[in-house]
């Protein structure tokens, strides 16, 4: 089994709301490998979908603003400030290496991630 690892982004300005400590960033994005983060694992599991070619996109019953995509051997989660956004930004989800979207591999999740 390969070493977990994670990686975290944040997009967008926020504003601080008056008398609070933070603000929601407008987009973070994890990544992660799929021994560290497994969609299909997780407890509050919403509706799974592919998306863009062979991902598996799963949204988060609890929390509408978040949603797991595997693919390859990597799990990126998306949580949005703002639930309404969350389509257009897992249009635009791509590799720093790739100009723009391009189609997603399958996940491949290991036999430990899978029990």
């Amino acid at each position: 089994m390969t070493q977990a690892w994670y990686q975290s982004f944040e997009y967008g300005e926020c504003e601080f709301p008056e008398g609070e400590g933070g603000c929601t960033p407008a987009v973070q994005v994890d990544n992660a490998t799929s021994c560290a983060r497994n969609p299909i694992g997780r407890g509050s599991l919403g509706k799974a979908l592919l998306v863009r070619g062979g991902g598996i996109a799963v949204g988060d019953e609890i929390e509408p603003g978040v949603i797991d995509v595997g693919t390859g051997r990597q799990t990126v989660s998306v949580r949005v400030a703002e639930p309404e956004v969350l389509g257009a930004v897992l249009r635009d989800l791509h590799r720093r290496s790739e100009i723009g979207p391009e189609p997603l591999i399958p996940p491949i999740y290991p036999l430990p991630v899978l029990y």
